[in-house]
């Protein structure tokens, strides 16, 4: 009687289990992001450029789609379910939506709902882009276009799910919020008992809700380590990156170049002698000290100013006796003894035999192009009243005094010679290419385009050339003094835990201020939660490589590849993974967590060449 039973409820059994899929099957999650944007509007663009930063920025692997605003009902649309699934496959983990939702239909709300709901994705949206039909995804419980304002966001759940370390309300500055209402969601942030940050469990999913303006975003802070968090973190599945929080790229300006020309007295500390082989020497242990990589952005032009009454040139140890004005030398060749000053003697020589042992003796350094002459390259320079006392002078690749372009043919010459120079003096090919004062003319993107430069900085950016054009990412640069409190103020300490910090020195910083003060600066940062300390190569090889990774419930697969271009040529030499151990972190699955005792790993990953691909497995049923 009861097997009887059984065969008759059997077909309803199956039945009802065809129409559970959900509940039995392994889905397999790719760790990407999809960011849907499209929006017509200066909010919509504004969130769309902000997030698109942010990733480029963090190297997280995703994907962007424009959804436009519809013209008719009959309009087939980009928001199906098949862009979020595939057989077995959860495509994202994470959706970033950057557009209003009252532009989305019925369907595609509908279809966006059930992704989180059933299938574990998380969404992610801002300020005023949630509708009606679509508040119940992050928790809101009353929507609000009415705005107010704060100087400062208070934490109101200092938990570890998200804060980490952030438990510092004077981390999130203040700006312009919506007066909106949450209903089941976990505030983070607040302020006037309005939520500025929340997350809501949907299902199997978490949705998570940023109340800022997009002006707000524009201060690097800790909103930006919560949205980088909440990808990471997404509804539990994990994710792997590289850890950029508490970075600092150590990048030295001006070894090797030619400072004969310059009297400004504002640049007094110019005029102290060359690093010779022992301050290279000193300075490298002291990077040693601190497992530290640095970039050396080198001269490798010297530009005479022809004038004998000032001081005699010597090239490769012979004196030039027919000096003219404009005539270009190898800087390495170069010793220079001032007439007009105290026995001075600039030893070109002598420094570059310091940097080819500092290179030798430490891998952890690299050489990038600041230019070639750290000059203006045109005639005009030699005729100047003011030649040898203005700092203007000194920009190689834009008219300081003129506000103009410098024309493309000094400047196509700068970015071949000091390419061809690096290459055959230190047998590397660079990666980023840094111009004298970092100002550069209109045309100079184009003619590094064409050269092959896929990263540059313009001003107080970095630059990586994506899909066409280059793209500004989002970084932190300082310039260091003598005084050892500075990077104490808030706004530095907020720099630490936002976004990387990119460090302008300068060589003549070792000998100004000492390399004493060097090794108690990098002490004193790390005390102020500074994790690594990397070069430019470094960098841009972690931002340059390709990571993905899919998670099936038991493990992870991982794939990692540095086949894109870095270097001009893209050599070999370029590549800092073909030599060096390359560190992702995985942020372990919710489900994985009480096992392994963590909630990250650490990945260390071999260096690997030939195809440039490297597949890993990580089996969490095989992990005590």
């Amino acid at each position: 009687m009861r097997i009887l039973k059984i065969l008759i409820f059997l077909p309803l059994i199956l039945l009802t289990i065809s129409f559970m899929p959900s509940l039995f099957k392994q889905f397999v999650y790719k760790y990407e992001v999809l960011v849907i944007a499209g929006g017509n509007s200066e909010l919509e663009k504004s969130f769309e450029s902000i997030v698109e930063g942010m990733l480029l920025s963090w190297n997280i692997p995703f994907r962007k789609i424009e959804v436009k605003p519809r013209s008719s009902e009959a309009e087939e649309r980009l928001l199906k379910k098949e862009l979020f699934l595939k057989d077995k496959e959860v495509l994202f983990t994470s959706v970033i939506i950057t557009k209003k939702f009252d532009e989305f239909s019925d369907e595609e709300i509908k279809i966006l709902k059930k992704v989180s709901k059933r299938y574990g994705v998380s969404l992610i949206s801002f300020f005023s882009l949630c509708d009606r039909r679509s508040k119940d995804i992050f928790g809101i419980g009353n929507l609000s276009s009415e705005k107010t304002k704060s100087v400062a966001f208070y934490v109101k759940n200092k938990e570890k799910y998200l804060l980490g370390n952030l438990e510092n309300e004077e981390v999130f500055r203040g700006g312009e919020f919506l007066k909106i209402k949450t209903k089941n969601a976990k505030v983070i942030l607040k302020s006037k008992e309005f939520p500025i940050f929340f997350y809501n469990k949907f299902g199997k999913g978490i949705n998570y809700y940023f109340n800022f303006s997009p002006e707000t975003w524009n201060v690097f802070d800790g909103k930006h380590v919560l949205f980088r968090r909440a990808i990471f973190q997404n509804s539990g599945n994990g994710f792997i990156y590289f850890d950029l929080e508490g970075l600092v790229v150590l990048r030295c300006d001006d070894p090797l170049r030619n400072i004969s020309w310059e009297d400004d007295q504002s640049y007094q500390r110019f005029y102290y002698k060359r690093m010779g082989i022992k301050d290279w020497k000193l300075l490298v242990d002291v990077l040693k000290k601190h497992n530290a990589g640095m970039s050396l952005a080198v001269v490798t032009g010297f530009k005479d100013d022809g004038e004998k009454e000032r001081g005699d040139l010597y090239v490769k140890g012979e004196r030039v006796k027919d000096r003219v004005c404009g005539r270009i030398f190898d800087s390495k060749d170069v010793k220079y003894v001032f007439k007009i000053k105290e026995k001075e003697i600039l030893d070109y020589e002598e420094e570059f035999k310091g940097l080819k042992q500092a290179l030798k003796i430490y891998e952890n350094l690299d050489i990038q192009p600041h230019g070639f002459i750290h000059l203006n390259p045109e005639e005009s320079w030699c005729n100047a009243y003011n030649k040898h006392n203005d700092s203007g002078w000194g920009v190689e690749f834009f008219h300081f005094f003129e506000n103009r372009d410098i024309p493309e043919e000094y400047q196509k010459i700068s970015v071949e010679e000091s390419y061809k120079r690096i290459k055959s003096w230190f047998g590397t090919e660079p990666s980023v290419f840094v111009p004298p004062g970092l100002l550069v003319s209109s045309n100079t993107e184009k003619l590094l385009k064409e050269f092959g430069y896929r990263y540059y900085f313009d001003k107080f950016q970095l630059k990586k050339f994506l899909n066409g054009e280059y793209k500004t990412l989002n970084f932190v640069y300082v310039v260091p003094v003598k005084e050892l409190d500075w990077w104490v103020k808030p706004s530095y300490k907020r720099a630490f835990i936002s976004l990387p910090v990119i460090l302008g020195l300068h060589d003549a910083d070792f000998i100004y201020f000492g390399i004493d003060w060097f090794d108690k600066f990098l002490s004193a940062w790390k005390r102020e939660g500074v994790k690594r300390f990397v070069s430019l190569g470094e960098f841009v090889g972690m931002i340059s490589s390709k990571i993905y990774a899919e998670y099936d419930g038991r493990k992870v697969k991982l794939f990692v590849d540095i086949s894109e271009p870095i270097g001009p040529k893209n050599l070999e030499s370029s590549k800092f993974f073909v030599k060096k151990n390359m560190l992702l972190t995985l942020k372990v699955p919710e489900k994985w967590m009480r096992k392994i005792g963590k909630d990250t790993m650490e990945i260390v990953i071999p260096p690997f060449r030939e195809n440039k691909i490297f597949i890993k497995e990580i089996n969490f049923q095989k992990t005590n």
